[in-house]
């Protein structure tokens, strides 16, 4: 990767990795929230939909107030990068597919996926428009 200057991740980003630091980031916080929103749905999806899902949620972390990015971070420099829209939509892909909704009992199968409640403006912001029938 090539830096013009270091990123400084944002409470909005989401940054891409594992362990204590990207799991407990605000951002990242935010993205599980999208994601439990729309794991139903994708479980029920075509294949050809659930891309569009993917996209969706990229989306609405980019477009947020304050817009947030999706980052990761340069193994040699130890600096943040942003990462293109493929390899966010492949993370936001892999995050819908990692609990299986069992829609028979209204659950998620995981014990790790915790209960929380979702703002009315996250609901908004992540709800599909003209535009996003597109993606």
């Amino acid at each position: 990767a090539c830096f013009k200057y270091p990123i400084e991740p944002s409470p909005t980003d989401v940054i891409l990795g594992r362990g204590a630091g990207p799991n407990n980031h605000s951002g990242n916080r935010r993205f599980r929230d999208l994601v439990s929103i729309h794991r139903a749905e994708y479980s029920l999806a075509k294949k050809f939909e659930k891309k569009k899902i993917a996209r969706r949620i990229v989306a609405a972390i980019r477009r947020g107030n304050p817009p947030g990015r999706f980052l990761k971070r340069d193994l040699v420099s130890r600096h943040f990068f942003e990462v293109d829209d493929n390899e966010a939509v492949a993370k936001a892909s892999n995050s819908l597919r990692l609990e299986k909704v069992d829609l028979t009992q209204d659950k998620v199968s995981s014990p790790r996926l915790e209960a929380r409640s979702v703002s009315p403006d996250l609901e908004r912001n992540c709800t599909s428009t003209a535009s996003d029938k597109s993606l």
